[in-house]
């Protein structure tokens, strides 16, 4: 849930990660809450080899990490492509904005 945090509030051109990966890790975060329920329940959908529980919660996250990590690669790309272009471009300064 820290990851996608602070994202959606970002300009859509100056956002590093698209502003649906941010909602959507924000949604897999709190939906690990129902892991909360499972030492409760000994069968059903919220138990340990349930439905919610062990099929939900891991093909949200299956999805959630391939995103991600596709989303941080390109950003990676991006952030070293502005840099190698502030370095060919003297006497231009680059203001930073941090996301708290």
């Amino acid at each position: 849930m820290r990851d996608g945090r602070g994202l959606p509030q970002g300009q859509a051109r100056d956002a590093l990660y698209p502003r649906w990966l941010s909602w959507f890790g924000i949604f897999v975060g709190i939906s690990f809450a129902l892991e909360l329920l499972f030492p409760y329940f000994k069968a059903g959908p919220f138990a340990r080899q349930g439905l919610i529980n062990f099929w939900v919660e891991f093909f949200l996250w299956f999805f959630w990490i391939i995103f991600a990590t596709v989303g941080v690669l390109r950003a990676i790309k991006r952030l070293e492509a502005e840099a190698a272009l502030e370095q060919q471009t003297p006497g231009t300064e680059r203001v930073v904005s941090r996301i708290a």
